[in-house]
C-alpha cells in the first residue's frame, strides 16, 4: 500500500492548485478543501488498510514523528476541536462555510495527510522529489497566469487572472503560493544533496 500512497500524494500535489468546480458557488476555494480532505481521507484508508494486511514478519512499530511542528499542529487541532464544542454554531465550527472550507473536519484531515506522508517518506530524497514536483506545479501554474494575461481563456466560466488570483481564489493566496514556490526551489537549487 505504501508504494500506492507514494504515488497518489506527488499527483495529489501536483494536481491541487488546479482543482476547480466551475458550476458550483464557491468553485475554486472550498473544491480544493474538498480536494485535500478526499486525498487525506484516501491515504489514510490506504494506510490502514497497509497496517492491517502486512504479514507479521514485515510489522514494524511506527511512531509518530518526534517533530516540533507535528506537536503544535496536534495541539492545535486539539484545541480546535474542544473549541467547537463550546462554539456559537457547532456545525459551523467542524464543517465551516462553503467558501472557505476549513472547519475542524479539514484540520484532521490535514493531520491526517502530514502524519501518513511523514510514515510513509522516511528519505530525504523522497521528500526532494515531493518539493520537486510542488516546484514544477508552481512554473505550470505560474504560466497559466502569465498566459490569461495575455488574453487566453481557460474556462466559460471562470475569469481566471491574476487579479483573481488565477486558479487559487484570491491575489494575496496565490502570492503566498507562489512565495513558498520560490523559497522551496530555491532550497532544492542550493541543497547538497
Amino acid at each position: 500500500m505504501n508504494s500506492i500512497i507514494k504515488k497518489v500524494i506527488p499527483v495529489s500535489v501536483f494536481l491541487l492548485p488546479f482543482v476547480i468546480l466551475p458550476r458550483s458557488f464557491y468553485g475554486i476555494v472550498f473544491s480544493k478543501a474538498l480536494f485535500i480532505e478526499g486525498t487525506a481521507l484516501i491515504i489514510g484508508v490506504l494506510w490502514i488498510i497497509g497496517k492491517l494486511f502486512k504479514k507479521e514478519k514485515e510489522i514494524e512499530i511506527e511512531r509518530i514523528p518526534k517533530n516540533i511542528v507535528f506537536l503544535i499542529f496536534g495541539i492545535y487541532v486539539l484545541l480546535f476541536s474542544v473549541s467547537c464544542f463550546s462554539g456559537v454554531l457547532p456545525s459551523l465550527s467542524f464543517w465551516s462555510t462553503l467558501d472557505q472550507g476549513t472547519g475542524v473536519v479539514f484540520m484532521f484531515c490535514l493531520l491526517i495527510f502530514s502524519l501518513v506522508t511523514s510514515f510513509v517518506f522516511k528519505k530525504i530524497e523522497d521528500w526532494y522529489k515531493i518539493f520537486a514536483v510542488f516546484v514544477c506545479s508552481g512554473i505550470v501554474f505560474t504560466l497559466g497566469s502569465f498566459l490569461s494575461e495575455t488574453g487566453v481563456r481557460f474556462s466559460k466560466f471562470l475569469i481566471l487572472n491574476t487579479q483573481n488570483g488565477f486558479l487559487i481564489g484570491n491575489s494575496s493566496w496565490a502570492g503566498i503560493y507562489l512565495a513558498f514556490v520560490f523559497f522551496i526551489s530555491l532550497g532544492l537549487i542550493f541543497s547538497s544533496r
